[in-house]
């Protein structure tokens, strides 16, 4: 706890995962504009 690990509850999010979340969201607008 006190070298500042997070809790087990609470997974880790690393930027490759923020940028695949990114991504398809951005994916998901321009299908959705374009029909």
């Amino acid at each position: 706890m006190a070298n500042g690990t997070p809790p087990p509850s609470i997974p880790p999010i690393t930027p490759t995962d923020l940028t695949k979340a990114g991504r398809a969201f951005l994916r998901a607008l321009l299908k959705g504009g374009q029909k």
